[in-house]
């Protein structure tokens, strides 16, 4: 339905395989922050990407939340209007301690179910780590869930570490 990407470089690629058929024709947003998300509510099926990583990675001043490129606020406004099935995300390790806890407080606030885990590239046969966090959400939007329990709140109180399992090999 749409894409957000704020690097050209980047845009460019996501216009390029719009052209070559790999991926749906879409708009591309420059501004997730101004993304109007009353716009698509009811038509989005999930909601998948990364909060930027430049507050959380080893490579840069891990700000966390006090960086100005944690827009996680903005995302959540339009994830809210859209209310999609599933949400997911990506992000480095970094995450856990310094994003993580705020992300899986809003979902479980909405009622959502929240799972994630710490994956590195070498689980799935390549030939380096390079780990990544991913969390999957889905659930009611009405709230039905009662907060409190199950996975949500295990995941919103327990923030212990990189390798919580959300899935296994055999497809369970």
């Amino acid at each position: 339905i749409a894409y957000c990407e704020r690097d050209v470089p980047a845009a460019q690629i996501l216009a390029r395989r719009m052209d070559d058929g790999a991926l749906d024709a879409a708009p591309i947003w420059s501004d997730v922050t101004r993304f109007d998300g009353e716009r698509w509510a009811g038509s989005v099926d999930i909601v998948m990407g990364g909060i930027p990583c430049q507050p959380f990675s080893v490579a840069g001043k891990r700000q966390g939340r006090d960086d100005e490129r944690w827009i996680w606020p903005d995302i959540w406004r339009w994830v809210r209007d859209v209310r999609p099935g599933l949400i997911f995300l990506e992000n480095v390790p970094g995450f856990i301690r310094h994003g993580l806890p705020s992300v899986l407080g809003d979902l479980a606030e909405a009622g959502l179910a929240a799972e994630w885990g710490c994956f590195s590239a070498a689980d799935v046969g390549a030939p380096h780590r390079r780990e990544r966090v991913f969390v999957l959400a889905h659930g009611d939007w009405d709230g039905q869930q009662e907060l409190g329990q199950g996975p949500v709140a295990d995941a919103r109180h327990h923030v212990n570490g990189c390798r919580t399992i959300v899935a296994n090999p055999d497809h369970q």
